[in-house]
């Protein structure tokens, strides 16, 4: 069948192209080949009820049992089985549900710069500083480069408690600006109601 080829040269160019990006990032690939038989598709089968039937020849349709469980999930009419894959143990139903939008109240906008965060609506904008957390990484980046101790061991213990010492001042930043943050997005949304 002409489908399942091209379900195999999709699932062939994703494995191809994985291992591309795995060499070029330095990383050990994958092998490309598929180590055990399964089979994917998405055109052509159909739920009749308790059975999924899909094409094995031309006009020649192979039937799969289904419990009860997936044949009542499937049942559901905002449900639309998209595809599925089957392996000598499993078999795996991907499917498409249609979702209600949420209608939204108001927006907030956020935008991370190296050394500020500005976060806003269309009604006010909130800008904080942070080079606070860059200065703390200089002058802790500069405490380590004067250390001239040849001892490895003692070197690895002295940075390691530089270490903790920054990321733990500097995780004391991010908080507040996150509980600064949420009183300023709930006192917006209170204003407008």
């Amino acid at each position: 069948m002409s489908y399942y080829k091209l379900n195999a040269i999709s699932q062939a160019c994703g494995r191809r192209s994985q291992m591309k990006k795995d060499i070029k990032k330095g990383r050990k690939p994958k092998s490309p080949f598929v180590q055990k038989p399964y089979l994917v598709s998405c055109y052509g089968f159909k739920i009749n009820g308790i059975l999924l039937s899909f094409p094995v020849r031309t006009r020649e349709f192979a039937n799969i049992l289904l419990n009860k469980h997936t044949a009542k999930i499937l049942s559901d009419q905002s449900i639309t089985p998209r595809s599925f894959t089957m392996t000598l143990q499993s078999l795996s139903i991907s499917i498409a549900k249609d979702v209600e939008l949420i209608k939204v109240q108001s927006t907030i906008g956020i935008d991370r710069n190296l050394r500020n965060i500005t976060f806003g609506n269309d009604k006010e904008i909130v800008q904080v500083n942070t080079s606070e957390m860059l200065k703390i990484k200089e002058n802790y980046a500069h405490i380590k480069s004067t250390y001239t101790r040849n001892d490895h061991r003692i070197r690895k213990k002295v940075y390691g408690k530089l270490g903790t010492r920054q990321t733990d001042r500097i995780k004391q930043s991010p908080q507040n600006l996150k509980v600064n943050c949420k009183l300023c997005s709930k006192t917006k949304i209170r204003n407008n109601l």
